[in-house]
């Protein structure tokens, strides 16, 4: 996986004036040895469906969007192997003028049974009345889970949330559970730059993500690759009164963030990854 934290890009600075501009800036700049270092499968699909994404957006805010921040969303997308489509394994957002590329609830899925062939994960969100409980032991985990309804969308009456997940090592079988409250949602939340974005229209995606993000932090601490999307995900809790506050030398890239969770009260299982790795193909 390539490191794209040191693109230089020429007119940077630049906006664009929409959708169509953006994929032609696509094509041209994918052409560079400097940009993709390594071979890409299916680049002009990718392209075309970051577009479409991009389409998505109101045209006055898109065409305030910069070539640069263009560039470093697109380039990221290829590096960490979870593109911009309809799979919604990641997706964009703006804040000023710069467009930013997020992983979203199920490229963590779709990343934790890449890197742990055949894991098992459900995730749930908590209410009054649930019943839940757990024991764990010896790197196995057991628990107790029945909601008081089956389909639940009032996410302002969450209580908190649990990921579970299970997978085979070495022969051995291992099992866990990572737990959030409301209150750890709701600091997630606020340190959010998108508390006013995807946090109104896909509340109980972001919950969800927040807690996979919790246990991914935790369960896959040593490798690169979940280090990686970590990395750029607190990108989204570097909230700009911080940056006032603090030398300019500092790195937020590599400043943990609060909490967060995302969620759903059923779980959702994504199938296992194609065998060439390559997410949605």
């Amino acid at each position: 996986m390539e490191d794209n934290k040191q693109i230089v890009v020429k007119d940077a600075n630049v906006l664009v004036s929409g959708a169509r501009e953006i994929g032609e800036y696509l094509r041209t700049i994918s052409q560079s040895a400097t940009f993709i270092t390594n071979p890409v499968q299916n680049l002009n699909d990718r392209i075309l469906s970051f577009v479409y994404q991009c389409k998505k957006m109101k045209p006055e805010e898109l065409a305030r969007c910069t070539r640069g921040s263009i560039a470093e969303a697109f380039k990221t997308s290829l590096d960490v192997g979870l593109p911009v489509n309809a799979y919604q394994l990641a997706y964009l957002t703006k804040y000023g003028n710069e467009l930013a590329y997020h992983v979203g609830y199920k490229g963590y899925l779709y990343k934790i049974r890449q890197l742990r062939k055949g894991a098992y994960v459900e995730v749930h969100l908590l209410w009054d009345g649930d019943d839940f409980s757990y024991q764990s032991q010896s790197g196995r985990t057991e628990y107790t889970y029945k909601p008081a309804k089956p389909v639940r969308s009032d996410f302002d009456a969450v209580t908190g949330g649990f990921v579970y997940m299970a997978w085979t090592q070495n022969g051995r079988e291992y099992s866990c559970i990572h737990t959030m409250s409301r209150e750890e949602i709701d600091k997630a939340k606020k340190a959010s730059k998108a508390q006013y974005g995807p946090w109104v229209m896909w509340t109980g995606e972001m919950m969800k993500k927040v807690l996979l993000r919790r246990a991914c932090k935790l369960e896959f601490i040593g490798e690169p690759e979940m280090e990686r999307i970590i990395e750029i995900d607190n990108k989204e809790y570097d909230r700009p009164a911080r940056q006032v506050q603090q030398p300019d030398t500092v790195n937020y890239a590599d400043v943990q963030p609060l909490d967060e969770q995302d969620g759903v009260v059923s779980a959702e299982i994504i199938d296992a990854p194609a065998g060439n790795g390559e997410a949605g193909e």
